[in-house]
């Protein structure tokens, strides 16, 4: 799925405490992303990567070289977190995730709003056709993602405060 898709019914939020001395954290299994903002003690984090190079040639490899402190950087790599620099007391660690959906109990179970459907099938039909070099019908397949996304999110928005639009006819 794109980064922008996330049905507010496959959010969850993730929340952890540090321990001094301690860089490394599990996950949840069923939390699949982190998708942000990611905070510690209510302060945005200075960087959030899934690029495990990059925070490895950042801290050169060795984390506990470095004096400990408030974590800046925070690696998400399979079903783990890493900070940098490691905590050195306890902190909170705050963040919006993307989740498994719950599992299917019968024929009739949805795992989110149909009014996603389209959406999703837009947004993976650009994604399968920008992969095998069909840029043209992938911009197409985009456009269109695009327009259902925005029609979701209102419908999503009007059943939630509760209020039928008007029809301008």
């Amino acid at each position: 799925m794109p980064l922008d898709l996330y049905p507010p019914e496959l959010k969850t939020y993730f929340t952890t405490d540090t321990i001094s001395d301690m860089g490394d954290y599990g996950l949840d299994t069923d939390m699949l992303a982190i998708i942000g903002p990611s905070f510690i003690d209510n302060e945005l984090f200075d960087k959030v990567t899934h690029d495990h190079r990059w925070f490895y040639q950042y801290v050169n490899g060795d984390r506990t070289q470095y004096k400990s402190g408030k974590p800046r950087i925070m690696l998400i790599f399979g079903n783990m977190i890493q900070l940098f620099p490691i905590p050195d007391d306890a902190y909170t660690i705050k963040t919006t995730a993307l989740s498994r959906p719950d599992a299917l109990a019968n024929d009739g179970s949805e795992i989110f709003d149909p009014l996603w459907g389209l959406s999703i099938v837009y947004a993976a039909g650009s994604q399968y056709s920008s992969d095998i070099g069909d840029m043209e019908t992938s911009n197409q397949l985009l456009a269109k993602y695009r327009q259902n996304k925005v029609l979701a999110l209102r419908q999503q928005l009007l059943t939630l405060s509760d209020y039928r639009a008007t029809s301008e006819l």
